[in-house]
């Protein structure tokens, strides 16, 4: 009697699970171009130095309420990097005239020309700044918890409460205060005053000055 014939299969014999991994592996394994190592997540990269410094330009120019300001150091060997003071732009007519002042007065004597460069330091600030202890980014000296809460009402600029803060006798006005502040160093005060002209000068974009046109120059 011949053998029976072989039985036929129903149906397709199913593939085993390692076969079927091989040929179709699972979606977000790591050969998956939406997860896996083909398609890196950008989100994952360290910060380049473009990012680096884009972030510190924003940090050192703000934009609040469409006023710009520029944050600088004062005196940096002196006060060992922790103080500063916040320009912010100054009516332009004003910022001219203190300018004006400060050349013609320089014919009439230095100290006459120092007060009024103080002076223009004085009205361009918007609040004087400080390191928190331990370092760190600026704030303004009002909002330091160090600061005496009798203090902390309004911003702190070139006038008395500075004077409190730093230990000395308010002058009785507001660029006698710059020139305590930078006493002894009348040079650096002038180079001062002359970045602050320079930005209030580009950053209002009102062109050139007549004086610079006579060849007053600008203080450096």
């Amino acid at each position: 009697m011949p053998d029976a014939a072989p039985e036929v299969p129903t149906s397709a014999p199913t593939p085993s699970d390692d076969h079927d991994a091989t040929l179709h592996p699972a979606a977000g394994g790591d050969d998956s171009p939406a997860e896996g190592r083909g398609a890196p997540d950008p989100a994952d990269a360290p910060p380049s130095v473009f990012d680096s410094l884009r972030e510190d330009y924003q940090a050192a120019v703000e934009t609040d309420g469409g006023e710009r300001s520029i944050d600088w150091e004062v005196l940096p060997a002196r006060f060992h990097g922790n103080l500063g003071v916040r320009i912010t732009p100054v009516d332009d007519e004003q910022r001219r005239k203190r300018t004006r002042e400060a050349r013609k007065r320089g014919t009439r004597g230095r100290e006459a020309m120092l007060n009024n460069q103080a002076q223009l330091i004085a009205d361009a600030t918007a609040t004087m700044l400080i390191r928190p202890k331990g370092g760190g980014e600026w704030v303004p000296m009002h909002e330091d918890p160090d600061t005496p809460v009798e203090l902390r009402d309004a911003p702190i600029r070139f006038d008395a409460n500075l004077c409190t803060i730093l230990g000395i006798d308010y002058p009785g006005s507001s660029f006698g205060v710059v020139r305590l502040v930078f006493r002894g160093n009348p040079a650096a005060l002038e180079d001062f005053a002359g970045w602050t002209d320079l930005w209030l000068k580009e950053e209002l974009d009102t062109g050139t000055d007549e004086d610079d046109e006579e060849g007053g120059g600008r203080p450096t």
